[in-house]
């Protein structure tokens, strides 16, 4: 099929948890463009097109998809940049799920929050930033050991 009328897909992210997804495109007959913040990652040999950027970044993404013009947006197994891939879609009305949505699904402090208001269980958490060491122990101390301690922006 030609390149101009093949559907083009930006997948963000290419390493191997990424590459289910760029290789079926791939099958599907899309022309897939893939980012990734390093250069030398495996979804490189997959792809028809590649670009390292920082995919947290939505300014970034969104020169790739337009310089690219890319058809859709796919942040595949990737909860930092699902929210910035969020953002790009809503600006430029392509399919997505709510930015607001997704940012609750993807900081656990506000996905604990949710959960609270709307009345389901939900551990005692409480998020701290890295200047605030004391107030977390203080907190640890107050709910009771053990206590499991899980980076806010990240898998895990």
């Amino acid at each position: 099929m030609e390149e101009c009328f093949m559907k083009r897909g930006l997948i963000l992210g290419g390493n191997f948890l990424q590459l289910s997804a760029i290789r079926r495109a791939k099958e599907l007959g899309y022309y897939v463009i893939c980012a990734n913040s390093f250069a030398d990652c495996m979804g490189r040999d997959y792809c028809d097109e590649f670009h390292q950027i920082d995919t947290t970044s939505a300014d970034e993404i969104m020169k790739v998809v337009v310089c690219s013009k890319a058809d859709g947006l796919l942040s595949y197994a990737s909860d930092v940049a699902a929210l910035p891939a969020a953002i790009v879609c809503e600006k430029l009305n392509l399919p997505t799920n709510l930015s607001q949505s997704v940012e609750i699904l993807t900081k656990k402090h506000l996905f604990c929050s949710f959960l609270r208001k709307i009345g389901l269980p939900s551990p005692n958490s409480q998020s701290f930033t890295r200047k605030d060491k004391d107030q977390a122990f203080g907190y640890m101390h107050q709910i009771g050991f053990p206590v499991m301690i899980k980076p806010v922006d990240a898998v895990g």
